[in-house]
Order: C-alpha cells, then structure tokens, then sequence
C-alpha cells in the first residue's frame, strides 16, 4: 500500500483525495453513502408527492417525456382519425355516434390535454373490460339471454 501511495504522488496525484474514509468502511461502502444522500438531496423537492411539478414521475428524463407526450397526441390523433373514417354517412343531427365524434372534435381543438385524459380513461376501462375473465365478449347478459328464450318460443309455438 505504501508503495502504491508513493508512486500515485510521484504521478502526480494526491494521496489524500477527497474526504479520508471512515475507519471500518469500505471506500466501496462511502461510494454508496454518497450516492444515497446524492439521491436523497434531489428527491427532497417532490417528497411530498410522488410526481414533478411538470407532472411527471420524478427522476424521469425530459426526452422521455417529450416522446411519451408525443406519442400519446399521435396515437389520440390516429384514434380519432379511425373513428371519424368509421361516421355513419348521412347522420341526422340526433344520431349518438355523430354527436360523440363531433364533441370529440371540439375538444381536440378545444382542450387537447383533457381529450388526451379522457381518451386514456376511456382505454383503460376498455381494457379492464375486456380483461375481466367473468364477462366475456361472448356471453350475454341475463335480460338478452330472456328476449332470445322469448323470440325462440315464439317461433317454435
């Protein structure tokens, strides 16, 4: 150790570096103090909640961001492009999917961040709906199962 030292002096470095280590700990052991109150120090800003003040997860990375936010407007936009394609041609002024699709329309240019929100909403309920094994796509619920039993008697007797 002693030879190490004088040849890091001779190199021209110096031997005391930093702060000494404390007796006991490894310098590998006051790396990760350090790292701990480095960690600490930047996390004392958003403690009290678990995002940023720009809404997102603290620690995460502005470009991150940017392309998450970016890629949300483009799947909206995408979305929003597939039902329009889908309207029903020559809906009356009462029809439902015409309405939703208009409002749909006038909250893009409205309110984008609260279509974007809402567009996230309505997903995620697809999802919890479609992934409940208890209600599948294919069964019907108990009034649809009595007007089929109803039509089938009818046309039997």
């Amino acid at each position: 150790l002693a030879a190490f030292r004088e040849r890091f002096e001779r190199a021209g470095g110096s031997a005391d570096i930093g702060r000494p280590a404390a007796p006991g700990r490894s310098p590998l052991a006051e790396l990760l103090a350090h790292a701990a109150r480095s960690s600490l120090h930047a996390a004392i800003p958003a403690l009290g909640s678990t995002q940023s003040a720009a809404g997102a997860p603290a620690g995460e990375l502005k470009s991150l961001r940017y392309f998450g936010s970016t890629w949300s407007r483009l799947s909206l936009e995408q979305q929003l492009s597939q039902a329009l394609a889908r309207a029903p041609d020559n809906a009356g002024p009462l029809n439902s999917h015409f309405l939703v699709l208009q409002a749909l329309i006038r909250m893009r240019d409205i309110a984008p961040q609260y279509l974007e929100n809402l567009m996230s909403y309505a997903d995620a309920l697809l999802w919890l709906d479609l992934a409940d094994p208890g209600k599948g796509a294919g069964q019907k619920g108990g009034a649809q199962k009595a007007a089929v039993r109803k039509t089938r008697r009818k046309a039997q007797g």
